[in-house]
């Protein structure tokens, strides 16, 4: 009986470790996969607002010549399509809408630009922050 008690506390014991082991791998994997979505989106993003301020001081000193100074920008957009939430989408979707309009205006100095943004309450021109703003919202509630 004693023998048969020892054995069985060994098993018990042994398949604790397993089971241990086994479940803090399993959250390490799962800490790692979601760090490196993170790192991701977060590069993507960074791409996709460069791309959107050059291509938006672009818009705002010319005319669009072809549809070739927004490609890259759409292409990350589609990249962005295919990650990220609703929210982003939209925002992205927004900032493309924007530098669209911006290349089919006028063309506008520095000072008409700060003057239409405090016209409309805003201190500084910036199509960005909505987008960089659900940006972060996202990547918070990962």
């Amino acid at each position: 009986m004693t023998a048969l008690a020892a054995l069985a506390g060994s098993l018990i014991g042994g398949l604790t470790t397993l089971a241990s082991t086994w479940l803090t791998q399993r959250y390490q994997a799962t800490r790692e996969r979601t760090a490196n979505e993170i790192a991701k989106r977060e590069a993507l993003y960074g791409e996709f607002i460069t791309e959107a301020t050059r291509v938006g001081i672009d818009a705002i000193e010319r005319k669009i010549d072809s549809m070739a100074e927004m490609t890259r920008l759409l292409a990350l957009s589609n990249r962005i399509r295919l990650a990220s939430s609703d929210e982003v989408l939209a925002a992205a979707d927004a900032v493309i809408e924007q530098i669209g309009e911006l290349y089919m205006g006028a063309n506008k100095t520095p000072r008409e630009i700060y003057e239409e943004a405090r016209r409309r309450g805003n201190p500084t021109p910036d199509p960005l922050k909505g987008f960089s703003d659900a940006c972060r919202r996202e990547l918070q509630n990962w």
